[in-house]
């Protein structure tokens, strides 16, 4: 494409706008209120749900550590529970023998302080602490919940008292009965306050919470941080009078003076049954420090928004005095045409395009000064059969009726002494609905591609072969590798790879020195290269003394067959090796893998496997092939285990529960392959527990977010996750203890944990996890 351009300056009062400069304030100071606003309402909205997040997270955590308190109290109550038991089937049991009971059940939960017997009349029978033994407890609460309430059978926990060893202490227990049914006694076990130290302590992610375990009275009965006073009483707090005033199971609450950040956000959650209260509480200066935060970034941003906006402003005021200077001083030729195709702007550089570009001496070039109609100059060039002139017309035309976002055009521009090249860039003028033409010269750059091609010819042969053996090297036969197992995945033939090594080479070359083990091995690549007899076949030095062949669309037998071959024409090489402990010559250990089906899901697995059997090879004397076929042929019956296939449709819309079900599917299909390649016992256990640890910490993780999100079956979905835990523990027990078989496991995982859970109940908290809104939001 050729041009030639006016002299004439182009006026920078032609682009003006009189009258515009106000309307660009006035348009600025309304934007800059608009994202003032934007700022105070998304601020307040981010505090609402700074709240309404950590009121949910509170909640989470004081149901957890309810979990944790009942799994506590249920345990004391079922040794309780044994130990009335074992009174019935014994009535006539002595005194002694009861003692020796109580010593033998309190080992079982040591975390127990004492446990003690009383007869109808409230005097202690029987303990393990010989110190009890004849005190007359008539008058304690455990004593009298019963006593007064003759028929009722239940669970009690008392209030917080001193014991006669003068220590705050709490009990449980449970009536005893005798054969008529009437009340004999009670079965008592005195709790230290300390046994709720494990279950009440936060965790690690958790350390700003303290958590308070107190009964319906208010007594406190411990609390994490540890309290400071043994008998404190929270019945006349604010919080604990709305909770109880309430008759909600779950409350919240917050105290204090929130001006100066000294309030408490709470929230109270009964223990169902059992006259407890769990309290979750968080200083709300820690709550609302992250809000804060936020807020001071979002004041910093429109801040800086606010001095950018004004920067702009005084940039554009300066604008138009100098910018034909800057695009004069753009060695690219620059023009700007309306959206007829009419110049209105040009550099100083478009300008003198037409002097160095003249299409021929004599003639003159097309006008392409201001005013001139590009499109028509281009419509005219492409008539008298210039190259590209009717492209970079249609071009134009496409970017200024937005068809086209950018248009470029490389073409040549050669001269009769000199090799020239150019790119056209065409690019739409926004407001002004027209474009803007740039050209520029890329003859250097086109020369030192054209340099860098030919290099890179002449490099290609050279980097595929191996200097040593002339047959190709590493780096060809990883390329041809994936290739062939690409394509073979999709087509579903059959692809063998041998991975050979020569024995004892290490030996031969101390031995004969490195120049004759060089030779060794050219003679080595030359019969492999022999061997591989096909076109597509190939043989390649893989690294040191080992070698490949890659042999598609070859079956197992055949690839054997070429193997044994290799092995017998290196050994009628008759190349001696005298140190050699398998023969007087030089041999080669060879492992045969063949696979049709993509099973162990890539060309690195593929040749994974190869080096098994050829470590296989060695390992059993070496001078040898060891085969493996990896897949089935059609019409044989696969023997094979399940292997889980992900699917998108199982996206819940949450990345860290979509990642943890993608890691577990993964974890899964690990276990199957160690099971089906028949691994020790203990390395397939190790998979178990691991995976098994990472179903547990998905249900902890997955737990969190679904209540947070406001899964009206949230608490259900927790016990679903208990339940798969224990009978999770229970399989792993038997399989360790040899009680059964690895395939029940596996049955379990994917029956019960993948197909019914996370396939299926997982699926009822997708809407509520794509409806909650984003963070921040």
């Amino acid at each position: 494409m050729t041009t030639t351009m006016s002299s004439h300056p182009f006026p920078v009062q032609a682009l003006r706008r009189r009258g515009g400069g106000l309307q660009i304030w006035m348009l600025s100071l309304l934007m800059l209120l608009a994202a003032g606003g934007l700022f105070v309402w998304i601020g307040y909205q981010n505090y609402h749900t700074t709240h309404e997040q950590n009121y949910r997270l509170l909640e989470v955590r004081a149901r957890q550590h309810g979990a944790r308190i009942d799994a506590s109290l249920r345990s004391v109550n079922a040794l309780l529970e044994n130990i009335i038991t074992d009174l019935r089937e014994a009535p006539l049991m002595s005194i002694p023998e009861q003692n020796r009971l109580l010593e033998e059940s309190l080992r079982q939960l040591p975390e127990l302080r004492d446990l003690l017997l009383t007869n109808a009349a409230g005097q202690v029978t029987a303990s393990n602490t010989k110190g009890f033994i004849g005190f007359n407890a008539v008058d304690r609460e455990y004593f009298t919940a019963h006593s007064d309430n003759r028929q009722a059978s239940r669970f009690h926990i008392s209030r917080l008292f001193v014991s006669i060893q003068g220590i705050s202490s709490v009990t449980l227990s449970r009536p005893l009965r005798d054969r008529d049914g009437q009340f004999a006694g009670t079965v008592v076990a005195n709790l230290n306050l300390r046994f709720f130290d494990d279950v009440l302590r936060p965790d690690r992610d958790e350390p700003s919470l303290a958590v308070t375990l107190i009964n319906v009275h208010g007594d406190i009965l411990n609390q994490y941080p540890p309290m400071t006073n043994g008998d404190a009483n929270v019945k006349g707090g604010l919080a604990f009078a709305e909770h109880r005033a309430s008759g909600k199971p779950t409350t919240r609450h917050l105290t204090g003076d929130k001006v100066d950040d000294e309030a408490i956000m709470s929230v109270f959650h009964d223990l169902p049954g059992e006259q407890l209260v769990v309290v979750v509480a968080e200083n709300y200066r820690g709550v609302i420090a992250s809000w804060k935060k936020e807020l001071a970034l979002h004041i910093a941003g429109f801040t800086l928004l606010c001095g950018f906006t004004l920067y702009l402003l005084r940039l554009f005021a300066q604008r138009q005095t100098f910018v034909q200077d800057v695009i004069d001083s753009v060695s690219n030729q620059i023009a700007v045409i309306n959206p007829k195709g009419m110049i209105v702007m040009t550099n100083h550089a478009w300008r003198c395009f037409a002097l160095e570009n003249c299409v021929e001496p004599g003639k003159q070039p097309p006008k392409t000064e201001i005013g001139a109609n590009y499109l028509a100059v281009c419509k005219d060039a492409a008539a008298h059969s210039s190259d590209g002139a009717m492209t970079a017309c249609e071009g134009i035309q496409a970017v200024i009726t937005g068809r086209l976002p950018q248009f470029s055009l490389e073409y040549p521009c050669h001269s009769p002494t000199t090799q020239r090249w150019f790119i056209m860039q065409a690019s739409p003028l926004g407001l002004e609905k027209g474009a803007v033409i740039v050209h520029s010269d890329i003859t250097m750059r086109k020369q030192a591609e054209l340099a860098l091609l030919k290099t890179n010819h002449r490099l290609e042969a050279l980097s595929c072969t191996d200097g040593l053996t002339n047959i190709s090297n590493r780096r060809h036969f990883d390329e041809v590798l994936r290739k062939e197992y690409t394509r073979h995945s999709r087509s579903g033939d059959e692809l063998s790879l041998i991975l050979l090594d020569i024995d004892y080479f290490k030996l031969y070359n101390d031995r004969y020195g490195h120049l004759q083990g060089d030779e060794c091995l050219r003679q080595v690549g030359r019969l492999l290269a022999d061997c591989a007899l096909r076109l597509t076949d190939l043989a390649a030095r893989y690294g040191g003394e080992e070698f490949v062949c890659i042999l598609p669309n070859t079956d197992h037998a055949g690839a054997v067959m070429i193997a044994e071959k290799i092995r017998q024409g290196i050994m009628n090489l008759a190349i001696p090796h005298a140190d050699s402990q398998v023969a007087a010559v030089v041999t080669v250990s060879l492992g045969v893998v063949t696979d049709s089906s993509s099973k162990f899901g890539s060309a690195e697995a593929l040749l994974e496997q190869a080096d098994i059997l050829l470590y296989q090879a060695k390992a059993e004397g070496r001078n040898r092939v060891v085969s493996r076929k990896l897949s089935s042929q059609a019409g044989e019956v696969k023997n094979a285990l399940l292997q889980l296939v992900w699917n998108e449709d199982f996206c819940s819309g949450n990345g860290l529960i979509d990642a943890q079900h993608r890691a577990l599917f993964n974890l899964v299909n690990q276990l199957f392959e160690s099971i089906q390649a028949g691994l020790p016992k203990a390395e397939v256990l190790y998979l178990v527990e691991k995976l098994f640890g990472e179903i547990r910490q998905h249900f902890h993780d997955e737990e969190v977010i679904v209540t947070a999100v406001g899964f009206p079956d949230s608490e259900y979905h927790a016990r679903e996750h208990v339940r798969l835990v224990e009978h999770g523990l229970v399989v792993i027990d038997k399989f360790s203890r040899d009680q059964l078989p690895i395939t029940d496991f596996c049955g379990f995982l994917v029956n019960e944990v993948v197909m019914h859970h996370l396939l299926r109940d997982d699926r009822q908290f997708f809407r509520y996890l794509k409806a909650a809104p984003a963070p921040g939001k």
